[in-house]
């Protein structure tokens, strides 16, 4: 009976929901620019997960020499690549594929380094939220870079207790408040040899409405 039980219950969880998991995924590579790349991520589980892909948090470029696959095999997992058809300097980063579906989500990340001088993206708009930690990267390419800053009204950063620098450049800024916190940021990347780039990017805080709970 006990043999039963438990059949009857393994049977319930694989025809219920499951989250995603990752089965595949990339590995940091380090490269010269010029050849071709390709980042795969693999994953299942119950509904079919779909994957979607960031470059240091934002979108993938939209440029013709990204192409991003998805196809799904015969047993139900899902497969992703991006393939770069002729890597440059300005590709390099941190690269996550996210797997997701309504039972959950689950992600993996490893940088392309590519070797060249201090390069950095456009920052899109960042919308925070009053009273959250936020999390502002710094979409550096180039390899090695030795420090990377960040700087807000010609002062550096971090300036209070509620900042932090991270090891990968990272900005984190706790307790997100609306009247200290907006504004124009800017990172600035550096190499060995002295060579830099920078780059700025707006931030704006939102506060939300305070909604009084039912009595």
């Amino acid at each position: 009976r006990q043999e039963g039980d438990s059949f009857q219950a393994s049977a319930e969880l694989q025809l219920g929901d499951a989250p995603p998991s990752l089965v595949y995924s990339f590995i940091e590579q380090t490269l010269q620019p010029g050849p071709a790349v390709s980042l795969k991520c693999s994953a299942q589980g119950n509904p079919t997960p779909q994957i979607a892909w960031t470059l240091d948090g934002f979108p993938l470029p939209t440029n013709g020499r990204f192409m991003i696959g998805q196809y799904v095999t015969v047993h139900g997992d899902v497969i992703s690549h991006v393939n770069i058809s002729h890597v440059m300097v300005e590709d390099g980063g941190e690269y996550s594929c996210v797997a997701e579906n309504r039972a959950g989500k689950t992600s993996h990340s490893a940088r392309l380094n590519i070797y060249g001088l201090p390069y950095i993206r456009l920052i899109p708009k960042v919308t925070a939220v009053a009273g959250q930690t936020l999390y502002l990267k710094c979409p550096v390419a180039g390899y090695p870079i030795e420090e990377i800053h960040w700087e807000r009204g010609g002062r550096e950063l971090p300036e209070d207790m509620r900042q932090k620098v991270q090891t990968d450049g990272t900005l984190e800024i706790k307790e997100v408040q609306k009247a200290l916190d907006s504004g124009v940021y800017t990172c600035w990347a550096r190499n060995k040899q002295g060579h830099s780039a920078r780059r700025s990017g707006e931030v704006t805080v939102i506060v939300p409405p305070n909604i009084e709970p039912f009595t």
